[in-house]
C-alpha cells in the first residue's frame, strides 16, 4: 500500500496519518477526499440514504459543516472511516453495518461488512 492520495484509506502507519493529522492538528497539507453539499443533495434526489467513506469525515477537513447538513437533513445516514473498500467489486456486493447504540448519542462505533457473491 502507498501513502499516495489516490489511495486515501491508508492506515497512520504506512503513511495515511497525514490525511488526517497533517490537515487537522498541524493545519498543513491536503486532507481527505469528500462529497460536496451538491453532491449530497444529487444523491438524496436518486433515494440514497446510506454513505459511506473512507475518510475521517463526511464533509471535507476544511469546512464539513455544509456537507453535514445537507445530508442530515435529508435523512442520510454517513458511515466514515471504512477500511479496505478496493477489496470490493465495483458492484453486487452486499453492504451491512451493524452500529453499536450509544445512549444520547447522535453516532458510535459499528462493524461494516461485505458480503461478495462467488
Amino acid at each position: 500500500m502507498s501513502d499516495s492520495p489516490a489511495r486515501p484509506n491508508v492506515p497512520a502507519a504506512q503513511g495515511g496519518g497525514r490525511y488526517v493529522s497533517d490537515a487537522i492538528t498541524h493545519r498543513r497539507g491536503a486532507a481527505w477526499p469528500a462529497p460536496s453539499p451538491d453532491t449530497m443533495k444529487l444523491l438524496l434526489s436518486r433515494g440514497v440514504r446510506c454513505v459511506g467513506t473512507d475518510g475521517a469525515s463526511m464533509g471535507p477537513a476544511e469546512d464539513g459543516a455544509a456537507t453535514h447538513v445537507v445530508g442530515l437533513s435529508g435523512g442520510m445516514v454517513f458511515i466514515e472511516c471504512l477500511a479496505n473498500l478496493r477489496e470490493l467489486p465495483p458492484q453486487g456486493a452486499l453492504f451491512v453495518f451493524l452500529p453499536v447504540k450509544v445512549a444520547r448519542s447522535s453516532g458510535g462505533p459499528g462493524r461494516a461488512i461485505a458480503l461478495v457473491p462467488r
